[in-house]
């Protein structure tokens, strides 16, 4: 349907004593008899839900949902995943997120996760992030916890394939760091110079103070 004056909606409704409701079927098949079979294949878009306004003299597109299907297509077997764009300010829309056929979220190198602030267009004040060198946390409003509550096991795991670093300062220095070897390393954060500091490893089982 068309208007010119208010919202232009498509009703489905449903009226049954019962538990079904109204639906949407999007279809595809390689056939291009209509109402015959052929197997569709990985990268087959399946079906789009396109949204766009008119930028004074033609419409683009401001956001797309898209099902594509994925590899191992067979009988009674349809893996797909499902897409969903936005444009950031340009011509066409780019793809923001992925739901593979597994279920898994997946999202482009420097998309980030948001979370918290009252106001949808600032920066949330938890962010998590990759972006395609190195992964981050960052918290910018209050303290962040990280907690292990189970029942079953205590045990709060930090893992790094080198070391383990704890930056307290801002300015970058590590005061705290932990080496693969087991090494524990602490330097002073006033006085004395970058190379003092206090050690103990765990291999030769002595206490060291190097400065």
């Amino acid at each position: 349907s068309v208007s010119t004056s208010t919202a232009s909606p498509a009703i489905f409704a449903t009226y049954s004593n019962n538990n079904y409701g109204s639906r949407i079927d999007i279809l595809k098949s390689r056939n291009a008899t209509i109402g015959s079979h052929t197997v569709v294949q990985s990268g087959d878009a399946l079906g789009e839900i396109y949204f766009g306004g008119s930028d004074g003299d033609q419409f683009h597109g401001g956001a797309l949902i898209q099902a594509v299907v994925e590899s191992g297509v067979g009988n009674d077997d349809m893996p797909a995943n499902l897409r969903f764009y936005t444009n950031g300010g340009a011509t066409t829309v780019t793809e923001r997120l992925r739901i593979t056929s597994a279920g898994h979220l997946k999202m482009p190198d420097g998309i980030e996760i948001q979370l918290g602030n009252d106001t949808q267009t600032a920066t949330g004040d938890l962010r998590l992030f990759h972006n395609g060198s190195n992964s981050g946390i960052i918290n910018s409003q209050g303290a962040l916890y990280v907690q292990n509550t189970a029942t079953n096991s205590s045990d709060l795991h930090l893992q790094g394939k080198n070391s383990i670093q704890f930056h307290v300062p801002s300015d970058g220095t590590v005061p705290l760091h932990i080496l693969n070897t087991g090494e524990v390393r602490i330097s002073p954060k006033t006085g004395g110079t970058t190379s003092t500091q206090f050690s103990f490893n765990n291999i030769s089982n002595l206490s060291l103070i190097h400065i």
